[in-house]
């Protein structure tokens, strides 16, 4: 795999932290940088997908598309995040359709 080089300026107190995690998890700065950005982005991606979904812009599926997650795991969120889900009858009655009819 290939990397891109990002130059960036972080307070040496963040540094040190950073550094400290690193060598507490036997990697290297580098790695550690890329497993907190990938993880940062996957949860930054959630919060604006329950935001939207939460203003009435983006449905369930459309969160699923973003996110990466399933229904069940976008369920979820919205729970911790108490947000209501905006679920219709009809809708209720085809996802139910779709489990039992795969059982």
């Amino acid at each position: 795999m290939t990397f891109n080089v990002l130059s960036l300026r972080i307070a040496p107190n963040v540094l040190k932290e950073i550094d400290a995690l690193a060598t507490d998890k036997h990697v290297k700065r580098s790695t550690l940088l890329r497993d907190l950005l990938n993880k940062g982005l996957k949860q930054t991606k959630i919060e604006h997908a329950v935001e939207q979904y939460k203003k009435g812009r983006i449905s369930i599926g459309r969160m699923a598309e973003v996110t990466g997650l399933s229904r069940h795991e976008l369920f979820k969120e919205l729970k911790e995040h108490n947000v209501s889900v905006h679920y219709s009858k009809d809708r209720l009655l085809m996802d139910c359709h779709g489990i039992i009819s795969q059982n």
